[in-house]
């Protein structure tokens, strides 16, 4: 018997390139059909996976959006405000500036606990712009201006910053008092009345003893107080401390804003 001729080279190779090319998908197949519970798995943990990581992304825009926009319109008040005179009546335009900026961060998908950060980390960069302010400049009309112009800005987080008021009124500095103070100017509340007069009567600097003044006017302009007899007798306590004063003049400004506030008293 005559042996078969062999295949020639060229006939081999195309042989093994057919089941090479047949190979890989029947490989593939089988894969995929032994190992397609623990596949399906994987896909779905990468698929959740995805998913948290989009949402933790647009959550991170959306506090860095609602930051930029708060910084700005906190700029814009303070930019405003650049007087270097005590003004008793807040401007409206502050009051309006804080009621856009309540409504923005209210209106965005963040919770409430977030909202409330945003508002007190940003007021807490402004209670360390009051304090370095009273630190480095010495007492003159332009750290007056300047001053004014971080309590323009104060106000213009009221609203916002209203969950976290306690945070300020416990602060360990005089910049977070005045922040508290400047809360209660927007957002009166007979609550917080006595720990107004009781700032009048403990805090050393003028500023904050005038502007503590205004918030307890604020207060008895809006006529919701339940106890006009103790908020006569909180303000005349605060006048006789005023008053009293033995390190020189007392502060003229803060009497007279009393003086108002116990004359408009229902």
């Amino acid at each position: 018997m005559i042996d078969p001729a062999p295949a020639p080279p060229s006939t081999i190779s195309s042989i093994a390139a057919i089941l090479q090319a047949v190979a890989w998908p029947v490989v593939a197949a089988l894969f995929f059909v032994i190992y397609r519970s623990r596949i399906g798995a994987l896909l779905d943990v990468l698929t959740r996976k995805l998913a948290t990581a989009t949402k933790v992304k647009a959550w991170q825009l959306e506090i860095e959006t609602a930051e930029q926009d708060v910084k700005d319109a906190v700029e814009r008040a303070g930019k405003a405000a650049g007087s270097e005179t005590l003004e008793v009546k807040i401007p409206e335009g502050q009051v309006k500036a804080a009621q856009e900026v309540n409504k923005r961060l209210q209106a965005s998908p963040l919770s409430d606990q977030t909202v409330a950060g945003v508002a007190q980390r940003n007021m807490q960069l402004l209670v360390s712009e009051y304090d370095d302010l009273r630190e480095r400049m010495p007492s003159s009309a332009a750290r007056t201006r300047a001053m004014n112009e971080v309590v323009a800005k104060m106000r213009t987080l009221s609203l916002a910053a209203r969950p976290v008021l306690p945070s300020f009124m416990s602060g360990h500095s005089a910049g977070d008092r005045l922040a508290a103070v400047c809360i209660l100017q927007v957002v009166p509340e007979f609550g917080f009345f006595q720990w107004l007069v009781e700032r009048i009567k403990s805090e050393n600097q003028p500023f904050i003893l005038f502007h503590s003044a205004v918030a307890i006017l604020s207060l008895v302009k809006t006529g919701t107080y339940s106890d006009s007899a103790a908020i006569k007798q909180g303000i005349n306590d605060a006048l006789q401390h005023v008053k009293a004063f033995k390190g020189g003049a007392p502060d003229r400004n803060t009497i007279d804003v009393l003086n108002q506030a116990l004359s408009q008293v229902r």
